[in-house]
Order: structure tokens, then sequence, then C-alpha cells
């Protein structure tokens, strides 16, 4: 079977999209089933350097994203008729035309189908608006769709009315980590001073979407009961569109005097988030919505003791290995932060067991055998309209 993976974006991707396709697609390589792939990407994104080559796979370059554009830019159609795919695989919501090629679509972004626009710009709005129209022709018109959590194939199946035959659920994967791994990650520049005092980590890029309000107001009434929380360490990109956002949440810490006691790191590289995840005190995640939410698997791969906010899919994701609190309410994630850091030396090692052993049950290997089944089934499922109709 060859298959084209086409990653139309705006020249840029997440950092969940982008574990996805450097761990999948060398292992689909591998496999008898395959015989070739296509990866097309941005030419900005580079793919070739961050997923491993193979005798298999040949990188192009696909072109940006440009709404409600659907035919492939010159480039990638050339490409294509060369390639002669059996199958496109789009692993974004984006419509691609291509012929009679079946499409198998995956979902990664649940925000402009299920989320909140409240506390974004009316630009990102507008986007996200864009977005849906996009998502909704795309999984329309696919062959199949593959949905990473029970909550996107649900929302999907029981809301939006997909026939349940079309939707099938791969969880992405997830690798527990070795000592040998950990004692390579690398202490980032700023946080020179919080292991003296112990920290909280939370990671995700700067939107309103990650919830990062529940965490700073927490912090708030910790500090007003003689907690002692250490500090609160806050990863993640900060998008250029969110700037009036993040001087809103930095005023807001600078009134309740919680300047020195939350560190803003911004982005951190895989060797870094490795270290906070080994070093935290706590992991907290307060996402207000989540497609997987690789983030969390990740704390849970280094052992970490882990909060949530009881929001799609987090408690899908991290089942029994963490606390749960109810969103936007602050007073009830500072009572699990209290809890968390009053836990015996045999709780923590307990939760830290629960913890690797929940990462343990995503495999990179799982999903991309899925993955190829998918695919093979939109052929198979092409193949017999074709003979239907004639």
């Amino acid at each position: 079977m060859k298959v084209a993976v086409v990653n139309i974006t705006g020249g840029g991707i997440s950092g969940g999209y982008r574990k996805y396709l450097a761990n999948v697609i060398p292992r689909m390589a591998t496999d008898d089933r395959i015989t070739a792939i296509l990866c097309a990407t941005p030419e900005s994104l580079i793919a070739h350097q961050w997923i491993e080559g193979h005798a298999k796979i040949e990188f192009i370059d696909s072109g940006r994203f440009k709404f409600m554009r659907h035919k492939p830019a010159d480039g990638l159609r050339r490409a294509l008729e060369r390639f002669k795919p059996d199958v496109l695989f789009v692993p974004v919501e984006r419509h691609v035309e291509f012929g009679d090629i079946p499409k198998v679509i995956m979902v990664q972004n649940m925000l402009s189908l299920a989320g909140e626009s409240k506390g974004y710009p009316i630009t990102e709005k507008m986007r996200h608006i864009a977005q849906s129209i996009e998502s909704w022709k795309a999984l329309r018109n696919a062959t199949r769709v593959i949905a990473i959590s029970d909550f996107v194939r649900g929302f999907l199946v029981d809301k939006a009315g997909m026939p349940a035959e079309k939707v099938a659920m791969i969880y992405y994967g997830c690798d527990v980590q070795t000592v040998d791994k950990i004692k390579k990650y690398e202490q980032p520049e700023k946080l020179t001073e919080v292991i003296k005092h112990g920290f909280i980590f939370t990671a995700g890029s700067i939107f309103p979407a990650r919830g990062l309000e529940d965490l700073i107001q927490s912090a708030q009434i910790l500090k007003a009961r003689g907690v002692d929380f250490g500090r609160i360490v806050i990863a993640g990109e900060l998008p250029k569109v969110m700037s009036s956002y993040y001087r809103k949440l930095k005023i807001f810490i600078e009134k309740q005097k919680l300047s020195g006691d939350i560190i803003w790191a911004g982005r951190l590289n895989q060797l870094e988030m490795g270290w906070c995840y080994a070093n935290c005190k706590l992991f907290v995640m307060p996402s207000r919505i989540e497609s997987f939410g690789i983030v969390g698997t990740e704390a849970m791969a280094h052992g970490c003791i882990s909060i949530a906010a009881d929001n799609p899919c987090l408690p899908e994701i991290f089942f029994d290995a963490a606390m749960f609190y109810q969103p936007k309410n602050a007073n009830m994630l500072a009572d699990r932060i209290s809890e968390a850091i009053g836990f015996s030396e045999q709780k923590c090692e307990n939760m830290k067991e629960k913890a690797i052993e929940r990462a343990k049950q995503f495999s990179w290997d799982l999903a991309a055998d899925k993955t190829i089944t998918v695919l093979r089934q939109a052929v198979e499922q092409s193949k017999l309209r074709r003979v239907i109709s004639v």
C-alpha cells in the first residue's frame, strides 16, 4: 500500500502533532503492509530533520494551508500524480481534493470543534470559525476518521452525528523514561533556583484553553493559607496573538504579589521538559479541553504526581493516575495541591508507580499498527464502493 501523508498547516505545528509524526511515520515505513510513503509538509517545518529517514519515505514540500483552497498546490499535485497513492492520510482536519483517492482524516484539535471562545481576541475567534468550517468539510468528505481519544470519538458520533463505523479511536503512544535518559536531561537556565524550593510544573502554549487562571488563583489561595508550594513553573510558547491575554495574567499576578512565586519558563526543548517532569513536586494540567493531552502522558511516563481538571479528555487519559478537581474551582485545586504536598513517602511512591503503569498503556507501536489497519480499511472500502457503483 502506498500512502501519501499530507500535512497541510499554516506553517506551524503543535508539539503533540509533531511527536505523532516523528513516532508513527518511521514505524509505518518498517511495516510490510506499506510499500512507500510520500510525506508532504510545509517546507518551513523541515520534517526530514526530525522524522527518522527510511528507504520507503520521500519528503516533499506540501505548500502552506490556505483557507477554502482544497486542491493541492501545483508542486504537491504533481508529486501526488507521480506517486499514485492508494490512500491519502491527512493527520489534521484539512480537506484535500485529489481525484477519487480514499482519504483518512485525523482529528488533532478539538478547540475549533467543541471549545469555547471566551478570552480570545476577535481575530482568533474568527480563525476558530474558519478552522471549524474547514474541519467539518474534511470530516464529512473523509472515507475514514481517526479520533485520538474516546472523548473525540464520542463527540463526533453522539453529538455530531457521524456514522460510528466511520470513526476509529487510536490513542497516541508514550515512552516511559529510563534512568539513562533522565541523566541526559538539561536544567533550563531560568530555573537555576527552583530546585532549592521545589516547584509545581505545567506546560502548554499560553492561551485561554489551558486554564492557567485556575493554577494562578490557587497559588494566591495557598499563599494566604500559609502553604509552602515552592514555585510554579509555567512552560510553553506564547503566540503573538495572545500577548494581551498574557499581559492580563501578569497584571493579576502582580496585584496578588505572586511575581516571585511564578516563573514563566517559555518554550523548552525536550531535554529541558524532561528535566522539569523529573524534578517537579507536582504536575498540574488545568486544560479546558484536549483531544488527547500528550503532556499528561509524558508527565505520567516520568512518574509525576499529577493533578488535572475534570475536563475532557483528561480523566480518560490519566484514569486513576491523577487527582482531579472541578474546573474553574481554584479552591478545590488548592485543596488538591495541599493534599499532594502532604503525601507520605509511601503514598508518593504508590502514585509514581500508578503513573508509570498508566503511561505504559499508550504505545507508539500500537498506534502505528492501528493506523495502518484504518488506512487499509479505507482502501478496501473505496474499492468496494467502486465495484458497487459499476
